[in-house]
């Protein structure tokens, strides 16, 4: 076996044993929430850019479920990854390159193990006329499990097809069918004996003749993937749209209507915000007329114009290292303007590299040689000559005095003229990671730390690069690319929470970037304005998304992505949001993947292992409420768009969540407890005392706006203890409502909070 696929399996064994957990304890049962997607690398070269992954992904993020890829050239999964798994999801164009009964009989064991499946298109396999008859048998009774029986017979002429019927509820959820259908396997659905019925979504006549392209069965679902979802990748821009509703089609067919969601847009009841900041164009020249005449660059220009103009809005700027190493492209004026960024309040501290690579594939087990080829493309260093810009005198020939045409590093939908941006050394995975984290930890104040790794270039780094981060003690982001707006205006073109990296999670960022909406920084630079139509779309009507904003230093450059960039601060800082740092987002991210879920009896939950998750999301849950009696370490409970949102107290390690039905439809439960109704600040700590009375702890960024819901009515003290020891005291009225609303005044530390009823 080689070193590559022994690296692949020991991944496989690790990542199987993290997300499976200890074994719980008599009486406990771990709801799965885990999706084995199988895909054949000779159809799907790339899991990064399949529309399993770039598609389907989103949704069964939204519904609590985490998505893990098999790659069935290396077998079939083994039992360790299918420990806890809710199901399997297939999306195969044609047949695949599997022994037909070994990979049916398989399927047929994980359904009587209960686990769901679901199958896009094609099933992978079908019974040929030389098939066993135990296959073919088999085979029929896995479809039939997923509602369905596999006719086979392929039409590839439909200008005569006639939809006959199509379930309105979920159907022509972003966009109908066209009036000529696409090219479809005939299948039927098929009557089962069990008590889930088979539900017909979609049906088509063709010459008298039906075929039931989307059904759910027992077991599963079926569904033919040109009519549950308009892909067209060749048209400019390019077509994704989602014919079904597959936020209801996959929670129908994992049956995840009661499953608790550990979610990632929503802190205290509010919309979370957070921004970062990658460091390229760190030293471009700004364009306008009043910064030119002080010669300044980029990156000074988003230090006044923003990061001194927005103290309540929390921004993680993350440097490039070689930017600022005056042995590289940096200077003595560099790092000043480094230090004065780092000692923003507000500011945390994260990183973009140190040479800024932008093909991460090409250093996978790099050698500098390989190299050798791009050096005449490297740009000079102020007051050096090329030569000495780059790593060429070790190498064993001389550096090239040009480099060879159309020649490129780049894989996948990037292209690069060049592995990365500077190659004053030869690539070291420790020097951009480790060594160049601890250069910046030389520009801090004290009690900041360099705490979030940005991706650079293509964002896609390979197994290692994430290892090392997770080493080093950083969290890491980007990657995604997720956007929806305009002629993008579908939940398919908005991106996962992430991608597994061999055992590691690389959380992507919420959404893209400038460079994505202004054609690669090429024009029309205003255009970064259309991310607020993102942040509308991703937030309603449904909330899949949390606000990220998201961009790079040379956007300074430019007076008309300046002005972008503050019409979408401007908008944000008035909505309704709970701003946080970006490397709580990513722990909330990785929180996602390995929270353990145990249910404890009845609509009861134990949560574990959940890093930065602080809420919990029930859909469906508008006449359901939290029973404050039978939980434990719950801070607050909201109802916004049909579900209900848990906040969880970040100081108990393993909160338990209980529900009831409450009638309350959407508005405040009755309770003889206080609770949060939404913070714009992170809540935790929270103590209940006698006499309706409770404390806890609170921090944030901005002025600190709270909605409680207390037992009675009248008037409130909130006494508010500060790091120094010194009170302040405020009063408010609460009324019929009981709803108890206060402002606290920003501030850099966290505060203790008391409340209690006053005197009367």
């Amino acid at each position: 076996m080689s070193g590559r696929l022994i690296q692949t399996f020991l991944s496989a064994i690790c990542l199987a044993v993290l997300l499976a957990g200890p074994a719980p304890a008599v009486g406990e049962t771990v709801e799965p929430r885990r999706v084995v997607a199988l895909y054949d690398s000779r159809q799907t070269p790339s899991v990064r850019y399949s529309y399993l992954h770039q598609i389907v992904q989103l949704p069964l993020n939204h519904l609590g479920l985490v998505v893990v890829y098999h790659d069935l050239r290396r077998g079939l999964p083994d039992a360790a990854t299918m420990a806890g798994a809710r199901g399997i999801i297939t999306w195969f164009t044609d047949s695949i390159r599997i022994d037909p009964g070994t990979y049916v009989s398989w399927l047929h064991r994980q359904l009587e193990a209960g686990r769901r499946l679901v199958v896009l298109q094609h099933p992978g396999v079908v019974p040929s006329s030389a098939s066993r008859p135990e296959m073919k048998r088999r085979f029929r009774q896995v479809m039939a499990r997923i509602g369905v029986r596999w006719v086979g017979v392929h039409h590839q002429l439909t200008y005569r097809a006639r939809v006959s019927y199509l379930d309105p509820g979920l159907m022509n959820f972003e966009k109908p069918l066209p009036p000529v259908l696409p090219a479809f396997n005939a299948v039927k659905a098929v009557k089962t004996k069990t008590r889930t019925k088979t539900r017909i979504l979609l049906s088509v006549t063709l010459d008298g003749k039906r075929s039931d392209l989307i059904v759910l069965g027992p077991a599963g679902a079926y569904a033919a993937a040109d009519y549950a979802i308009l892909v067209a990748p060749n048209q400019k821009p390019p077509v994704r749209a989602w014919h079904i509703n597959p936020f209801r089609f996959f929670r129908l067919a994992f049956n995840t209507a009661g499953l608790p969601k550990p979610d990632i847009t929503t802190l205290s009841g509010r919309r979370i915000l957070y921004s970062h900041i990658d460091g390229d164009g760190w030293r471009n020249r700004a364009r306008q007329a009043r910064f030119l005449k002080r010669r300044m660059n980029a990156a000074e220009v988003i230090y006044e114009e923003i990061l001194l103009k927005y103290p309540d809005l929390p921004v993680t700027v993350g440097a490039v290292v070689g930017d600022l190493d005056p042995t590289w492209y940096g200077s003595q004026r560099q790092l000043d303007l480094a230090r004065r960024i780092f000692r923003l309040p507000h500011v945390e501290v994260g990183h973009h590299t140190y040479s800024h690579p932008f093909a991460w594939a090409f250093f996978r087990g790099y050698r500098a040689e390989k190299e050798r080829k791009y050096l005449a493309r490297y740009p000079v260093r102020p007051g050096q000559s090329r030569a000495a810009s780059v790593f060429a005198r070790p190498l064993a020939q001389p550096l090239a005095r040009s480099a060879p045409k159309g020649s490129s590093p780049a894989q996948g939908t990037h292209e690069y003229d060049r592995p990365r941006a500077y190659a004053v050394r030869a690539f070291s995975l420790r020097q951009e990671i480790a060594e160049s984290a601890t250069y910046l930890k030389r520009l801090l104040p004290a009690g900041k730390r360099v705490a979030l790794y940005q991706w650079s270039g293509d964002t896609a780094p390979f197994p290692a690069a994430v290892a090392a981060t997770a080493k080093a003690g950083l969290r890491n982001i980007n990657g995604g690319d997720g956007r929806m707006y305009r002629n993008f205006r579908s939940y398919a073109f908005v991106a996962p929470y992430g991608r597994w990296v061999g055992k590691h999670w690389q959380p992507y960022a919420s959404q893209s970037n400038e460079h994505i909406y202004t054609r690669a920084w090429k024009g029309g630079f205003f255009a970064y304005a259309y991310l607020l139509e993102t942040i509308k779309n991703t937030g309603r009507p449904i909330r899949v998304m949390p606000i990220n904003v998201y961009y790079h230093l040379y956007l300074g450059e430019r007076q008309e992505g300046l002005a972008a960039l503050k019409k979408i601060l401007d908008r944000v800082r008035r909505m309704e949001i709970a701003p946080v740092k970006a490397s709580r987002f990513a722990a909330m991210s990785d929180g996602f993947v390995r929270t353990r879920l145990l249910r404890l009896g009845h609509r009861r939950w134990r949560v574990e292992a959940r890093d930065g998750i602080e809420t919990i999301r029930f859909d469906r849950a508008a006449a359901d409420c939290v029973d404050l009696a039978r939980s434990h370490g719950v801070v607050g409970q909201r109802h916004h768009q049909g579900s209900l949102y848990v906040a969880l107290d970040a100081d108990v390690r393993r909160p338990v969540v209980a529900l009831s039905t409450c009638n309350a439809f959407a508005a405040d439960p009755a309770s003889t407890r206080a609770y949060l109704v939404n913070a714009r600040w992170r809540v935790r700590s929270l103590v209940q005392r006698d006499g309706g009375g409770f404390r806890f702890t609170a921090a944030g960024f901005g002025a600190g706006a709270f909605v409680w819901r207390v037992p009675n009515s009248g008037q409130y003290l909130i006494r508010v203890t500060h790091r120094d020891g010194k009170q302040s005291v405020y009063r408010a009225a609460v009324q019929a409502d009981h709803r108890l609303a206060f402002v606290l005044p920003a501030s850099r530390h966290a505060l203790r909070v008391s409340v209690s009823e006053a005197p009367r």
